[in-house]
């Protein structure tokens, strides 16, 4: 809802376009796998993610989505593929999840070590690890707070093993990257 409005375009999974029927975006495209969508001078291709889609017990499927922007891939809440290997060659830099929420993790996730697998894949390089170090369930701070920090730290060591070329740019809250 903060994001709608008259100059936002939204990229959604294909079938999902109901979902932001109330809210003001400009324009929504929807799109599968393979499918591209031209927003300004930005081409935007969505790739497959690999993650459950079926939450809700009404809720219809909507594929699992990335995104790949001018040689930058968003991989979106995924699970390590080899397919992800076809996107070798065609991304500068990756946005890769390494945790979920809270002290564990559920199915569809990467982990610090299968996350630096994934990037051994793609072979960007720089990647941005993302999805980790913000939330945990309220009161576990003190007994899990370790699972705001420890991602990161892991993700850098298991990068530097299984993708030595691969640069690891971790960024705090609001700190930006030059590339």
């Amino acid at each position: 809802r903060t994001l709608a409005g008259s100059a936002t375009t939204a990229v959604v999974p294909r079938g999902s376009r109901r979902l932001l029927q109330r809210l003001a975006f400009d324009t929504v495209h929807e799109l599968a796998a393979g499918e591209r969508a031209r927003i300004a001078a930005a081409e935007i291709e969505a790739v497959p993610a690999w993650h459950p889609t079926r939450r809700w017990p009404r809720r219809t499927d909507y594929d699992a989505l990335g995104f790949l922007v001018e040689r930058v891939w968003f991989a979106g809440d995924t699970d390590l593929d080899p397919a992800m290997e076809e996107l070798r060659g065609r991304v500068d830099v990756a946005l890769v999840p390494i945790w979920g929420w809270g002290p564990s993790l559920g199915p569809g996730h990467l982990d610090p070590a299968s996350a630096a697998r994934a990037v051994a894949l793609v072979a960007p390089e720089v990647v941005v690890p993302i999805h980790w170090g913000t939330l945990l369930p309220l009161g576990t701070r003190w007994r899990h707070g370790e699972a705001l920090s420890a991602p990161a730290h892991a993700f850098a060591a298991q990068v530097g093993r299984a993708a030595p070329s691969v640069r690891v740019a971790t960024l705090a809250v609001g700190e930006a990257l030059s590339l």
